[in-house]
Protein backbone atom coordinates (compact mmCIF):
# COMPACT_ATOMS: atom_id res chain seq x y z
CA UNK A 1 0.00 0.00 0.00
CA UNK A 2 1.28 3.52 -1.16
CA UNK A 3 1.01 6.55 0.78
CA UNK A 4 1.66 9.92 -0.24
CA UNK A 5 3.11 11.63 2.31
CA UNK A 6 3.89 15.06 0.64
CA UNK A 7 2.78 18.31 2.31
CA UNK A 8 1.43 16.05 5.26
CA UNK A 9 2.60 16.13 9.08
CA UNK A 10 4.56 12.84 10.14
CA UNK A 11 2.37 9.88 9.79
CA UNK A 12 4.01 7.94 12.57
CA UNK A 13 3.36 7.05 16.63
CA UNK A 14 6.44 5.19 17.01
CA UNK A 15 6.69 2.88 19.89
CA UNK A 16 10.32 0.90 21.18
CA UNK A 17 10.07 -1.81 18.54
CA UNK A 18 6.95 -0.54 16.25
CA UNK A 19 5.68 2.85 14.23
CA UNK A 20 2.52 2.70 13.03
CA UNK A 21 1.30 5.03 10.56
CA UNK A 22 -1.89 7.29 11.58
CA UNK A 23 -4.58 4.73 9.35
CA UNK A 24 -3.71 2.09 11.52
CA UNK A 25 -0.87 0.41 9.55
CA UNK A 26 2.37 -0.53 11.48
CA UNK A 27 6.03 -1.51 10.64
CA UNK A 28 7.98 -3.24 12.89
CA UNK A 29 10.90 -1.12 13.18
CA UNK A 30 13.38 -4.05 13.68
CA UNK A 31 12.45 -5.42 10.37
CA UNK A 32 13.06 -1.74 8.80
CA UNK A 33 16.43 -2.22 10.38
CA UNK A 34 17.41 -6.01 9.76
CA UNK A 35 16.63 -4.20 6.19
CA UNK A 36 18.61 -1.71 5.92
CA UNK A 37 21.83 -3.33 7.31
CA UNK A 38 21.08 -6.78 5.50
CA UNK A 39 19.47 -6.04 1.85
CA UNK A 40 21.22 -6.64 -1.17
CA UNK A 41 20.06 -4.34 -4.07
CA UNK A 42 20.25 -5.46 -7.63
CA UNK A 43 21.95 -2.90 -9.75
CA UNK A 44 20.38 -4.37 -12.79
CA UNK A 45 16.69 -4.11 -11.32
CA UNK A 46 15.84 -0.11 -12.09
CA UNK A 47 13.17 -0.72 -8.94
CA UNK A 48 16.31 -0.79 -6.45
CA UNK A 49 18.32 1.83 -7.61
CA UNK A 50 18.21 4.56 -5.39
CA UNK A 51 16.73 8.02 -6.66
CA UNK A 52 16.79 11.21 -5.50
CA UNK A 53 13.80 14.03 -5.85
CA UNK A 54 13.49 17.74 -4.28
CA UNK A 55 12.73 16.36 -1.09
CA UNK A 56 15.47 13.66 -0.55
CA UNK A 57 15.81 10.14 -1.59
CA UNK A 58 13.08 8.18 -2.86
CA UNK A 59 12.90 3.94 -1.64
CA UNK A 60 12.52 2.23 1.33
CA UNK A 61 14.73 -0.51 3.32
CA UNK A 62 11.98 -2.77 2.48
CA UNK A 63 12.09 -3.00 -0.67
CA UNK A 64 15.80 -2.32 -1.02
CA UNK A 65 15.30 0.62 -2.88
CA UNK A 66 17.14 2.89 -0.21
CA UNK A 67 19.70 1.13 2.54
CA UNK A 68 23.15 1.49 4.04
CA UNK A 69 24.74 0.02 0.39
CA UNK A 70 23.20 2.74 -1.19
CA UNK A 71 24.36 5.39 0.94
CA UNK A 72 27.83 3.72 1.05
CA UNK A 73 27.54 3.59 -3.07
CA UNK A 74 26.17 7.94 -3.04
CA UNK A 75 29.69 8.79 -0.64
CA UNK A 76 31.86 6.94 -2.80
CA UNK A 77 30.68 8.62 -5.90
CA UNK A 78 31.47 11.72 -4.52
CA UNK A 79 34.86 10.91 -3.48
CA UNK A 80 35.68 9.21 -6.82
CA UNK A 81 34.14 12.27 -8.18
CA UNK A 82 36.63 15.10 -6.12
CA UNK A 83 39.39 12.81 -6.99
CA UNK A 84 38.94 12.52 -10.86
CA UNK A 85 38.12 16.06 -10.62
CA UNK A 86 40.96 17.45 -8.67
CA UNK A 87 38.67 18.83 -5.57
CA UNK A 88 41.35 18.98 -2.89
CA UNK A 89 39.75 21.75 -0.84
CA UNK A 90 36.38 21.63 1.47
CA UNK A 91 34.12 24.57 1.37
CA UNK A 92 35.19 25.41 4.82
CA UNK A 93 38.42 25.79 3.04
CA UNK A 94 36.89 28.41 0.64
CA UNK A 95 36.49 32.09 0.92
CA UNK A 96 32.64 32.19 1.50
CA UNK A 97 32.47 31.71 5.12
Amino acid sequence: MKVCLAFKPWPFIVNSDTASYSNGVSILITTWLDAFYSAKPNPTNPAQLVSFGTSGHRGSSLTASFNELHILATAQAVVDYRLQAVITESPRDSDYR
